[in-house]
């Protein structure tokens, strides 16, 4: 069998393509390739459990479970927020982080955007279903390691967080981040990756450098804090 036809038989397993665009372009970019089916294969297998109706379906039941599993351990049940969640602005919001979920390979991450939502449908500091949406958005684009890096950050420095610090508790949150440093290269971390991750994390709202004037700092003074914004994100996944 030739080549092509090999593959326009590899393509012929794949009947939810037309479906899903980038499933689609990607069956179309593997047919241009010379030979390497047996890659061609493989790849076309991952892009199959990965865009397929059944799975995005499981992600989607995931999200609605992690949304119930978080009310139930507040005490709750969704009957009892049902009103909170009868509005446009819920719908909305769940219908965005649903489009983030679906495409979304990890279980565990699912698991966060359905308990920040439940978190959201059941807390009195509730910042509303749209900066929900947003921080579950920037959630997406964070890595394990970032998030490890803000908990560093809420870990020693979480207690002088607030929204309007006075000059005391930014003088402590300076000091403090040294601890933070110091157990990010105890647990092998690079200074160098934690200062990357903090800069990454402060381009999200979630940290903001401490030495405003740069020029008056070395290199060892340099400095972060999380956010008030930060720290709810880590008390939502961690409580």
């Amino acid at each position: 069998m030739a080549i092509d036809d090999e593959l326009d038989a590899l393509k012929g397993q794949y009947p939810e393509a037309s479906k899903n665009l980038g499933l689609e372009l990607s069956l179309g970019a593997l047919t241009a390739v010379p030979g390497g089916i047996g890659l061609a294969a493989t790849i076309l297998s991952v892009l199959r459990n990965h865009f397929s109706s059944k799975a995005m379906a499981e992600r989607a039941e995931l999200l609605f479970e992690a949304l119930e599993r978080r009310v139930r351990s507040q005490g709750e049940r969704i009957s009892d927020i049902e009103k909170r969640l009868d509005s446009p602005q819920f719908a909305e919001a769940y219908v965005s982080v649903a489009n983030i979920a679906i495409f979304t390979p990890d279980p565990n991450r699912i698991r966060q955007f359905g308990s920040i939502l439940g978190y959201e449908a059941t807390s009195n500091d509730s910042k509303g279903w749209d900066e929900a949406a947003a921080l579950i958005a920037d959630l997406s684009r964070l890595t394990d390691g970032d998030l490890e890096a803000l908990r560093l950050m809420v870990q020693f420095q979480g207690d002088k967080v607030r929204n309007n610090p006075n000059d005391a508790e930014y003088h402590m949150m300076s000091s403090e981040f040294a601890k933070v440093r110091d157990e990010a290269v105890r647990r092998g971390l690079s200074r160098y990756d934690l200062y990357s991750r903090a800069e990454r994390l402060s381009g999200f709202g979630l940290a903001h450098p401490l030495n405003w004037n740069k020029t008056a700092w070395g290199p060892q003074d340099m400095g972060f804090a999380p956010t008030p914004k930060g720290k709810r994100l880590i008390e939502m996944l961690d409580k």
